[in-house]
């Protein structure tokens, strides 16, 4: 990892300024803020108007790793970053539609991923945002939106969208944010330093996302793709980050389902539904700044918000808020399990190491 990325405690890339400037320049709270307002409800905004649900998730994947992902640099070199955001979009959603119909594959494809989640986990944070996303796209191709033509045009569109935002901000803010990006070879470093240990704990997240998937079928859960997703966000090399993402998930979740809920009771119209999407989504950094509780109920309040906004705009009653809370409870479960396999397979590891 590099010295300007740090982590927040849900795991993810969290650049720090790597210039001295105002708050609504390179990484400071408004400007990042800003950015992820308008990237992420961008997608939400031509749903909306165009009615469309279908390719929505896709659309919302891109702009998420997008964001997550933009290192900065001169324009093309981003332009590539966000291409390659979109293209783990794809390829997870590909590997997803080619599962679909199969109960062992289904269960299967997300956890080849999540192998791939285990190896790149404590290397710079952009690569395990990347398996998490790609993990997302296959569980969403293979249980609910294969990918079709034109998914694949939306998740260009908003990959160059997303690259132009970038792009943009920095032009007008008179403030180019560094390249800050993932050097392969640090990761191949890392790889070498730890192979066998990285492998066990890779096979260890496999494991735990299949049997992710195989519970959420098994329970016919709406939503498979919050459990896994929970789950991969609260597994890291680090037990101790774990324990505090899983503390931090928990109490974000139940904070956030609970004002979203509240929310979507007293003020029902789509118009107010809207409003209150925009500003969950607008308060999901600063309220990261206070804690990181904070930052995750203001990203669980945006979700049931959206859903409740696609539940009433379907003509559909949205049972979002029970189904998230399931949900997450069952990923944390499955980490807590995982996390404790993988000490004991540690522990074995180097007592075999010390006996050699």
């Amino acid at each position: 990892m590099t010295e300007s990325q740090t982590r927040d405690t849900t795991g993810a890339s969290l650049p720090r300024p790597a210039e001295s400037g105002g708050a609504w320049q390179g990484d400071g709270l408004y400007a990042r803020s800003s950015r992820f307002g308008l990237i992420l409800l961008a997608p939400i905004g031509v749903g909306i108007l165009g009615q469309g649900s279908r390719w929505l998730p896709y659309a919302i994947l891109t702009c998420l790793l997008g964001f997550a992902a933009d290192t900065g640099g001169a324009p093309f070199r981003r332009l590539i970053g966000f291409v390659i955001a979109g293209l783990v979009v794809l390829v997870g959603g590909a590997l997803g539609t080619a599962a679909r119909g199969d109960v062992v594959l289904t269960a299967l494809a997300p956890g080849v991923v999540a192998v791939l989640y285990g190896l790149v986990e404590g290397s710079h944070a952009s690569y395990a945002t990347s398996a998490r996303i790609m993990c997302l796209s296959t569980v969403i191709a293979a249980f609910f939106t294969p990918i079709e033509p034109f998914n694949v045009a939306v998740i260009a569109a908003f990959a160059l969208y997303s690259w132009v935002v970038s792009i943009v901000w920095d032009a007008v803010t008179r403030l180019w944010r560094p390249f800050t990006g993932p050097s392969p070879r640090a990761l191949a470093s890392d790889l070498r330093a730890s192979s066998l240990s990285r492998w066990s704990f890779a096979a260890v997240c496999g494991a735990a996302v299949v049997a992710a998937s195989v519970l959420a079928q098994t329970l016919g859960l709406l939503h498979p793709d919050w459990a896994i997703f929970a789950l991969l966000l609260t597994l890291h090399v680090n037990a101790n980050v774990s324990r505090k993402v899983v503390q931090s998930l928990i109490l974000g979740t139940v904070l956030g389902v609970g004002l979203a809920a509240v929310y979507a009771a007293l003020l029902p119209s789509i118009p107010a539904l809207i409003v209150g999407a925009a500003l969950a989504a607008l308060l999901r950094f600063p309220a990261q700044q206070r804690h990181g509780a904070l930052g995750i109920g203001a990203m669980s309040a945006f979700i049931i918000l959206l859903l409740q906004l696609v539940g009433d705009l379907a003509g559909t009653p949205s049972r979002a808020p029970v189904d998230r809370l399931i949900d997450i409870a069952l990923g944390c479960g499955l980490s807590i399990v995982a996390l404790w396999i993988n000490s004991m397979v540690q522990q074995a590891l180097r007592r075999g190491i010390e006996a050699g």
